[in-house]
């Protein structure tokens, strides 16, 4: 089933939640939902678009790194809402490349903050 980013309140990623903890975040006012995914699930009286990257209202202070989202190609496309940062037009995930904003020759670190 859908896999949910998580975002802190900050976009920083926090961790890949499954759908149904994503769905109560959402239930208890915790969390604002930035995209969806086309499916829906369906209870008796209700129905829920699955959410595919959702934001903390308030800001979760990590303990370390090692507990936050692992850094992936994937990730960065989907915290980017698989458009294109430059001309924001949105593309599938085989037409992707991500990008340095400062390069690494002058420094730039490969960073959630510093790819795009």
């Amino acid at each position: 089933m859908e896999m949910t980013l998580l975002l802190n309140a900050t976009y920083e990623p926090l961790r890949v939640v499954h759908w149904q903890k994503a769905i109560t975040l959402l239930w208890q006012g915790k969390v604002e939902v930035l995209e969806f995914y086309e499916r829906d699930v369906r209870g008796v009286t209700i129905s829920f678009k699955l959410p595919s990257v959702m934001r903390l209202l308030s800001f979760v202070k990590l303990r370390s790194q090692q507990h936050g989202v692992k850094f992936s190609r994937i990730n960065i496309f989907t915290r980017d809402r698989y458009a294109c940062q430059y001309c924001y037009k949105r593309f599938r995930t085989e037409d992707l490349t991500f990008d340095h904003v400062v390069p690494i020759a002058k420094g730039g670190r490969k960073t959630w903050e510093n790819i795009v």
